[in-house]
């Protein structure tokens, strides 16, 4: 079927268009549902509530009517809330949103076909209430999604590109794709293999599957995931989290925190203890420049980078971590031993410098090595109830004065 235009009423209209139709739909105003059908190589593009013509969105190839494809169909919603529902494949969709209360369902049949020269999927709402819902079936499905200036609402699944320009962003996508929270306070949920970024302001990106990779940009961002993640912050103070094998968090500028261990704490009579499940992998963190504080356990390795940077490491014998840049009177470390397996007067804990390097070992066993650190003041923390007193590596009480390595117990449940 090949038409030039259809245009709807003002009220609120039901339209279907089957495969190979080509044409421009102009929805004008009320509450339109629309039903459009791809299939191979044909493609619809949508056009939603753009006062004053085509949109402008990058990569937007507006198309007069005469010069439509068999199988093209550009649709114009009009004011009112719409309901635009695509079925099929080499679906390219572009949608330009100033009303309220749109909503955009996108449903692969079956494999999906990337176009030569086209996104299979480009959609920018540009109000807050309008959200777009994609559902592929195969692993091949690939679209883009471009978002426009207020808060976009977006949940996609297979390969695919999201975009989500200015505004506060709910942003999730599935395995093999790209997301980009640009401007605005995000929130980005990123599967297995895919890239996250998370652009301009404080962003919030959690890894839903394994191997992906997170930018947190410009801003204080959180970013972590329970699985294999590689996470940079960027500038600001940015929280990073990973305790699984292979994960690597760079915190860059700024004073961040990166967690490397599984980890609950719980305020206790007098201190602070922690109830700790070790990962049993190695994780990489690194601070960059900045005051951080770096939380780490059993094989894990750290860099503190510039500044003066505060580790905590939860060890256990067997199980050695590393600190490849510690640097004396500017960084600490706070090493917690398993208290059912250290001795209660640390009598089975050694430090030893061997070739400029200091290691700590738990009966007999590697617990901790400092590389390029030697002559560090060392003291161990005892708690009597709820008082707290301090002795050096020869059980003679101290008080005060600056101390690189203090080495305390915790409780495991």
């Amino acid at each position: 079927m090949v038409f030039r235009v259809i245009s709807l009423t003002g009220g609120n209209d039901t339209l279907a268009v089957g495969p190979a139709t080509s044409g421009v739909i102009h929805a004008l105003g009320g509450d339109d549902r629309l039903t459009l059908h791809g299939r191979s190589a044909a493609t619809l593009q949508l056009v939603m509530d753009q006062p004053g013509g085509m949109p402008t969105l990058p990569r937007w190839e507006p198309l007069p009517g005469h010069t439509l494809s068999a199988g093209l169909t550009q649709v114009w919603g009009g004011a009112g809330a719409d309901v635009l529902t695509l079925t099929g494949r080499g679906i390219e969709a572009t949608v330009a949103d100033d009303a309220t209360g749109d909503r955009i369902n996108a449903r692969w049949l079956t494999q999906g076909v990337l176009l030569v020269g086209r996104q299979d999927l480009v959609v920018g709402p540009n109000d807050a209430t309008a959200q777009v819902v994609v559902l592929g079936v195969g692993p091949t499905d690939g679209f883009e999604f471009q978002g426009g200036i207020a808060n976009d609402v977006v949940r996609v699944e297979h390969r695919t590109q999201v975009f989500g320009w200015n505004g506060d962003d709910v942003l999730a996508v599935g395995d093999r794709s790209l997301v980009n929270g640009g401007n605005g306070d995000d929130r980005l949920f990123a599967g297995a293999t895919s890239r996250a970024v998370g652009g301009a302001g404080n962003d919030r990106i959690t890894g839903t599957g394994v191997g992906v990779t997170a930018l947190g940009g410009a801003g204080d961002d959180t970013i972590g995931s329970t699985l294999r993640i590689v996470a940079a912050g960027g500038a600001g103070r940015d929280t990073l989290h990973s305790a699984a094998a292979g994960s690597v968090l760079d915190g860059g500028d700024g004073d961040d925190l990166l967690r490397g261990t599984y980890l609950r704490e719980n305020a206790l009579s007098g201190a602070d203890r922690f109830e700790l499940h070790y990962s049993g992998h190695r994780t990489v963190l690194k601070g960059g420049a900045g005051n951080d504080t770096i939380r780490m356990d059993a094989d894990d390795s750290a860099w503190g980078g510039t500044g003066a940077d505060r580790f905590i490491a939860f060890e256990r014998a067997g199980d050695a971590a590393t600190i490849g840049d510690f640097a004396a009177a500017a960084d600490t470390l706070l090493l917690k031993l398993p208290e059912d397996e250290a001795a209660a007067d640390f009598s089975d804990l050694t430090v030893e410098e061997r070739n400029g390097h200091t290691i700590l070992r738990l009966d007999g066993q590697v617990v901790m090595r400092l590389l390029g650190a030697t002559d560090l003041a060392v003291r161990l923390q005892h708690e009597d109830g709820d008082s707290v007193r301090y002795t050096d590596l020869h059980g003679t009480p101290v008080t005060g004065g600056q101390w690189d390595v203090t080495i305390d117990v915790f409780e495991t449940i």
